[in-house]
C-alpha cells in the first residue's frame, strides 16, 4: 500500500495528444443521456440546470486545453486513477473548507431549495461530504487493487 500512496502523490508527466476520443465529449454525452432518461421518467431535472452543467463542463474542457495544450484523452501517458484520487482528495478539502467557514460564520450547511417545483433539502455534510468521502476511499482501494492486478498479469 505504501507503494501506491507514494505514487498517488507523485507528479505525473504532461498529457500527450493522440487520436483517441476527447473525454469531456464523452462525459457530456453521458450527461445528455442521463438528462433524457430522467426527463422520460418524469423526474424533475430542470432544463436550466442541465444547460448550466453542460456549459460548465465545456468551459472546464477549454481550461484544460489551455493549461495542458491538449484536451483530455485516454492513453495520454498519465495514470487516470492517480489523477482521480488526487482530485478526489482536493474535492474533499474544498468541501471541508466551506463547512469550516460556514461553521465559523454560524451558517447552516443545510439549505432548503426549490428544485423544479419540488421543495428539497440539501445538506453539504450529509448529502455531499460523507458520500464523497466514501467514494474517495473506495476509489483509493480500487486503484490499489487494480495496480496489484496489473502487476500480476
Amino acid at each position: 500500500m505504501k507503494d501506491l500512496l507514494v505514487s498517488i502523490n507523485k507528479e505525473q508527466v504532461e498529457p500527450t495528444k493522440n487520436d483517441e476520443v476527447f473525454v469531456w465529449d464523452e462525459v457530456i454525452k453521458d450527461l445528455e443521456k442521463i438528462y433524457e432518461k430522467l426527463s422520460s421518467l418524469k423526474e424533475n431535472m430542470p432544463k436550466e440546470l442541465f444547460l448550466e452543467v453542460r456549459k460548465n463542463m465545456k468551459e472546464r474542457d477549454n481550461i484544460g486545453k489551455e493549461r495542458y495544450n491538449t484536451r483530455l484523452q485516454p492513453f495520454n501517458n498519465r495514470d487516470a486513477l492517480i489523477d482521480a484520487v488526487q482530485e478526489g482528495y482536493d474535492l474533499l478539502v474544498y468541501i471541508k473548507q466551506q463547512l469550516l467557514e460556514d461553521q465559523k460564520n454560524h451558517f447552516d450547511s443545510e439549505i432548503e431549495t426549490d428544485f423544479d417545483g419540488k421543495e428539497i433539502s440539501i445538506d453539504l455534510y450529509d448529502d455531499l461530504y460523507i458520500p464523497l468521502f466514501y467514494g474517495v476511499l473506495t476509489l483509493q482501494h480500487y486503484a490499489k487493487e487494480r495496480k496489484k492486478n496489473v502487476k500480476s498479469k
